[in-house]
């Protein structure tokens, strides 16, 4: 696949997904973990290396050290360390992203949806409905962030900037980045009133004031987070709170991350009749007559708002019939055959709401597409022994996997 990918994808970068990489060390490296002080060593090696001249280095220190050959799993994962190591990657934006979230994504997705035994003709059913969720919960955090508030650990400006312009998620890694900030000390090596060099917590931060592309302050800083993540990294962010910087810079400001980012074009698709009706403007509707019903609370209120509702609805009917909206309305018809043709609805000045002649029907039968009741993705060996490891005992049987309130072994 890594060659597939250099040929088609030319100016794209291939790495390897740390969470396998990370279930392959439990199994590759048993006889290493056994060694006093070898995980710790590994740790610092693989996390803790602050350049790729001390990361191999490390290497080197952890090889002589454990008496690995060049023959071991982890001899061989850092001969295409290139691969999977952060150092290497630094300049390259990845979002934040380390793992095959592509597939693991999709079976996130999913679950709660289907299982190994969903029949493909239920898979499309359920996957419609897993499309609808997802959009919901998206429509649910964009509400979210539009509506609310952002709460402010700090006074300073440039986090309010920040609350106004990243979503909810974002704006929470910028602020835990700008609290963090706020225990670090810079240590000037450089001076310059326009240009300065400063080292905090042994990261190199260059800070440049009004640079040349835009008249904003400019800085870069050694630990590349802004480069892989697009979020000023604490170090950056103390610098332009020691120079008194109120707003982020323009450049520094990703539109993928910004409030807006989602509604800016100005074009605006308009979908069809089929699917611009959905279940939540349905809802939307019954929580205005549920709030209309709330809000009648005099005799005086009822007889100025029932004549209006009579019209509107008498306005709801024309429209039903006409042929540019027969199409949005199939559920309307698949309900007139539940409850009979002859029923409707009445409205009256002197009489609540009341319906006439209504005949309700039997249902029709169908088959429940709910939710499946337990995910049933298929386990690997590993998910199996962690699972089995996790069953408790019984305490009248011994047996696993229940307890005792439901154990079926009678001792008499």
């Amino acid at each position: 696949m890594g060659k597939a990918i250099a040929k088609v994808f030319l100016n794209s970068g291939h790495r390897l997904c740390s969470w396998h990489i990370g279930r392959n060390s439990m199994k590759y490296l048993v006889d290493l973990k056994s060694k006093e002080g070898f995980m710790w060593d590994y740790n610092n090696w693989l996390h803790r290396s602050e350049s790729i001249e001390a990361f191999e280095n490390r290497w080197g220190e952890l090889q002589a050290t454990y008496n690995i050959d060049d023959k071991h799993w982890l001899s061989k994962m850092y001969n295409i360390r290139h691969k999977w190591v952060a150092l290497y990657w630094q300049d390259i934006f990845t979002a934040g992203m380390t793992s095959t979230q592509r597939s693991e994504s999709i079976n996130s997705f999913f679950d709660g949806f289907v299982n190994a035994q969903t029949p493909l003709d239920e898979f499309v059913i359920q996957y419609d409905k897993a499309l609808f969720a997802r959009r919901n919960d998206e429509e649910n955090e964009d509400f979210k962030t539009l509506d609310s508030i952002a709460n402010y650990y700090t006074s300073h400006p440039i986090e309010k900037h920040a609350g106004e312009v990243y979503t909810r998620a974002v704006f929470n890694i910028f602020q835990v980045e700008l609290r963090e900030s706020d225990s670090m000390l810079a240590e000037r090596v450089q001076d310059g009133s326009e240009n300065a060099k400063y080292i905090i917590c042994n990261e190199t931060v260059m800070f440049s004031k009004d640079c040349i592309e835009d008249g904003e302050p400019s800085a870069t800083c050694s630990c590349k987070k802004f480069e892989r993540e697009g979020v000023l990294c604490r170090h950056i962010l103390k610098i332009f709170k020691k120079k008194e910087v109120a707003k982020i810079p323009e450049r520094y400001i990703l539109r993928r991350w910004t409030m807006d980012a989602r509604y800016r074009s100005s074009v605006m698709m308009v979908e069809t009749c089929n699917n611009a009706f959905t279940p939540l403007m349905k809802w939307n509707a019954q929580y205005m007559c549920f709030r209309i019903a709330q809000s009648i609370s005099s005799l005086e209120m009822y007889e100025k708002i029932i004549p209006k509702l009579k019209d509107i609805f008498e306005i709801l009917g024309e429209m039903s019939s006409a042929p540019e909206h027969r199409s949005c309305t199939g559920q309307n018809e698949e309900n007139q055959e539940i409850i009979g043709s002859s029923s409707c609805l009445a409205l009256s000045s002197e009489d609540n709401v009341c319906g006439s002649n209504i005949s309700i029907l039997d249902p029709k039968p169908i088959k429940s597409k709910g939710r499946p009741r337990v995910n049933m993705r298929i386990q690997s060996g590993i998910d199996l022994q962690l699972l089995a490891k996790r069953k408790r005992t019984c305490s009248r049987c011994g047996g696993k996997g229940h307890y005792m309130t439901t154990c079926t072994f009678n001792p008499a």
